[in-house]
């Protein structure tokens, strides 16, 4: 249950991007929910259940398309097919991209990992860390914007892409 829980948000963009209509995507959630209730047995615990119940969701997907054929306003299966493999595909890149964060996260210093963490998990704004870290607002803009570039920099390098410098 507290993976169907957790999951709704990612399932419900899921079907929005296939079926490019928000009322039928809430609709086809809905029985895409009941089919993974049903189905619960079939997941094995320790499997991707986020791609369980996004393969389980394409086909309720072309179940609904199947069922609206003759309705001129819904996407074509083939295009379904493509806008899936493309998710799939982002989805696959977003995995990737945060190894490659976890581990570029592991040289940023202590100091400039404790930066990161009071800006973005504690959410405080710049006036409140520059008098917490007792720095002026513009080095802690500058710290943030330099971690921010070595980062970016070090994920790029570990995925093999390299892009200019602007």
């Amino acid at each position: 249950m507290q993976l169907l829980t957790g999951e709704q948000f990612r399932l419900h963009r899921y079907i929005c991007v296939l079926l490019g209509d928000l009322d039928a995507a809430s609709n086809v959630l809905q029985e895409t929910n009941v089919a993974l209730w049903k189905k619960s047995h079939e997941f094995q615990l320790g499997t991707n259940f986020s791609a369980w119940s996004r393969k389980v969701a394409y086909w309720e997907v072309r179940a609904y398309l199947r069922d609206r054929k003759r309705d001129r306003h819904v996407f074509a299966a083939e295009l379904v097919e493509q806008l899936m493999q493309q998710e799939e595909q982002e989805a696959t890149d977003e995995t990737e991209v945060r190894l490659a964060l976890r581990h570029c996260l592991q040289a940023v210093s202590r100091s400039n990992r404790e930066l990161l963490r009071l800006r973005y998990e504690e959410a405080l704004p710049i006036a409140d860390l520059s008098k917490q870290l007792e720095r002026t607002q513009s080095a802690v803009k500058v710290a943030l914007m330099r971690v921010r570039r070595a980062l970016l920099d070090c994920i790029q390098l570990q995925m093999g892409c390299h892009a200019p410098r602007g």
